[in-house]
């Protein structure tokens, strides 16, 4: 369906506007004002660091007058409309708008402080050479993996009673072959396997030795024999040894960081009673839930925290307590407003203590950052002031909408949903994933489906097929789409009629030289919306036409109003 764009679209007519939005600059002497209107001043610094910020490093020392013109009378505009809005509407944010901001300030603030805390961890050479020189023992090993850990025990208590391993593997794998996998490895280091599987490993002292069963989150429970070892020279090993760093040595010591913050603030849920907190949420979630399952989409950053439906007394009491302050159960409900739903709690009992607890983990970052200075970066600053000033100008639109809106006829809206309603119907869509097999696959193909018919899962029927064929090719989920990036087998999807409910797995189907089986997990069909659905939506239309058609008269009143002038020569 046709959708509202933003105030500054309709307005400016120009789409990146809300992209335009200024940042900061240093101003002086040799600093002239380019934009000046009642009020406001744009210096050259300013608009320069604005346009190298979008269009790159010293693309303002590159750009023509005429472009230069163009970008300054952009953004003579948006000023124009700040300061239409800042004399109509007042220069506060709503309460949604503030909501909104907050909870962007705060994700923002928590990425840059993270991101902060991780670059100042130093990786030394000499802890790089020294994570090298770990990393030269590779060893070759069969891998045994097994669903159950039942699996697991039982072959390695079979080789311990004195079987042939490689039988006793055999032997099981053939009882179970979905669910035990036998995989030889070439060469490998420590850094290439997860932490337990390499403790299993690495403790073998000799090849035809075979480790205890140790369970991963990635291959679930594995028995492993080694085959192999071999000495590689450090130097082969220092690229790889920078990288692994990057990713394992600095997190761990990131999250070290953390755990100390939070050791330092010792948070504390007290109250007695937070099971109240579970029941008052449940009964607004399962609304929203109950509506989402119905395909209402529900924005929730207009839900506000059910405070109404807490007692006054319980608002007053104290529920989290921490080194230095506390919250009452009020404090922490109107502290909602500022994250995004998935810190509201949702459950009960310990679990509901844990998204207390996230929640106030949060707050604690933000805190550090501001501590920290974070909020005085120049970069952060300037983000700070173009989300504000966007903010400021999508509640003009929400105003001027509703002025323009009040206007309108339902003749009229009528009459534009008889011109257009094709444009509010809701296309077909299907979601779905394949295996592509090449053309001289076909037997594999089909061996594949009976895999899935019999049960097996869909990742691991995949996995199997590249191990005989190397060319099978995976995509395990698309989006859902009516086209996209496989149109032919869209159409093959669509078509396809399942008569299960949930992932459905079709046979072997041929589009081009190439088989695929489809695994459909989602469809609707088009729908032909009638005006009583759509008409909402048709008003919001007419409506941003109507501002998109005052944009000529509303300028030039606003350019008179406030005396706009551009210096011209300080873009030369």
């Amino acid at each position: 369906m046709p959708k509202t764009v933003s105030f500054v679209n309709h307005c400016l007519g120009i789409a990146a506007l809300v992209a335009l939005i200024l940042g900061f600059g240093c101003a002086g002497e040799d600093d002239p004002v380019v934009i000046s209107l009642q009020g406001r001043t744009v210096h050259l610094s300013k608009l320069i660091g604005e346009y190298d910020r979008i269009r790159g490093p010293g693309a303002w020392a590159g750009a023509d007058v005429a472009t230069r013109k163009a970008f300054a009378d952009v953004n003579a505009k948006k000023e124009l409309l700040l300061a239409y809005t800042a004399e109509h509407y007042g220069d506060t944010l709503n309460r949604r708008a503030q909501s909104t901001f907050d909870r962007w300030q705060g994700k923002e603030i928590g990425r840059r402080y993270g991101m902060g805390i991780r670059e100042s961890i130093a990786l030394s050479p000499q802890f790089v050479d020294s994570l090298a020189a770990t990393m030269t023992d590779e060893r070759a090993f069969l891998h045994v993996t097994c669903q159950a850990a039942e699996d697991a025990q039982g072959i390695y208590s079979h080789y311990q009673a004195g079987g042939d391993f490689e039988t006793v593997v055999e032997e099981h794998a053939s009882r179970s072959p979905e669910t035990i996998k036998v995989t030889p490895t070439g060469y490998m280091d420590h850094t290439l396997m997860p932490v337990e599987l390499a403790e299993a490993l690495f403790a073998l002292e000799a090849p035809g030795q075979v480790a205890p069963p140790c369970e991963t989150q990635r291959f679930g429970w594995s028995v492993v024999r080694l085959d192999s070892v071999r000495t590689v020279d450090v130097a082969t090993k220092v690229g790889a040894a920078q990288v692994y760093a990057e990713k394992t040595y600095r997190t761990e010591k990131v999250q070290q960081h953390f755990k100390g913050l939070t050791e330092r603030y010792a948070f504390e849920v007290v109250a007695g009673d937070i099971d109240v907190i579970g029941r008052r949420f449940s009964a607004l979630f399962d609304s929203v839930n109950v509506a989402r399952s119905e395909g209402h989409q529900i924005s929730y950053h207009t839900i506000p925290p059910p405070i109404h439906r807490f007692a006054e007394e319980e608002l007053s009491r104290t529920l989290v307590r921490w080194n230095g302050g506390s919250w009452t159960l009020r404090e922490y409900l109107n502290s909602l407003l500022a994250v995004d739903l998935d810190f509201w709690p949702t459950s009960a009992g310990e679990r509901l203590k844990g998204q207390i607890m996230r929640r106030m983990y949060e707050w604690m970052v933000r805190q550090e950052a501001i501590a920290d200075g974070l909020l005085e970066e120049p970069e952060l600053a300037g983000m700070i002031q173009r989300k504000r000033e966007q903010l400021m100008l999508d509640q003009l639109y929400y105003e001027q909408s509703h002025l323009y809106g009040r206007q309108l006829s339902d003749e009229e809206v009528h009459s534009h949903w008889e011109e257009h309603k094709s444009d509010y119907h809701t296309l077909g869509t299907v979601g779905y994933g394949f295996i592509r097999f090449p053309e001289d696959a076909e037997e594999l193909a089909h061996r594949t489906s009976e895999e899935l018919s019999s049960g097996t899962p869909w990742v691991n029927a995949a996995q199997n097929a590249r191990r005989t064929d190397p060319r099978v090719e995976f995509v395990p989920m698309l989006d859902p789409t009516d086209a996209g990036l496989h149109p032919k087998l869209t159409e093959l999807a669509k078509a396809y009629d399942p008569r299960e409910s949930g992932p459905v797995y079709s046979e072997p189907l041929q589009s081009g030289a190439d088989w695929y089986i489809l695994r459909v997990y989602y469809r609707s069909v088009e729908e032909v919306v009638g005006f009583d659905t759509a008409k909402n939506l048709v008003r919001r239309d007419l409506e941003a036409l109507a501002l998109e058609d005052s944009l000529v008269v509303l300028l030039e009143s606003l350019e008179q109003h406030y005396s706009l002038q551009i210096n011209e020569e300080a873009l030369q």
